[in-house]
């Protein structure tokens, strides 16, 4: 991410709105694998994956 900002142009904001769409995915991917992965027995995993949601629903329509 450091990178990112150093080396590409941080004045276009359309990548950065990609840029950031692709980080929060990530992010939260990885954060709802690791607690089904981790956390057999509990269905936690699904409310990381219902923020996903709402977080993409956000950046829909308030970012873009």
């Amino acid at each position: 991410m450091c990178l990112y900002l150093f080396v590409l142009d941080v004045t276009d904001e359309y990548m950065m709105k990609w840029f950031f769409l692709i980080v929060f995915v990530v992010s939260a991917g990885f954060h709802a694998s690791m607690e089904w992965w981790y956390l057999r027995g509990n269905n936690q995993y699904v409310i990381s994956i219902l923020l996903l949601v709402v977080g993409l629903i956000y950046f829909g329509i308030v970012i873009f």
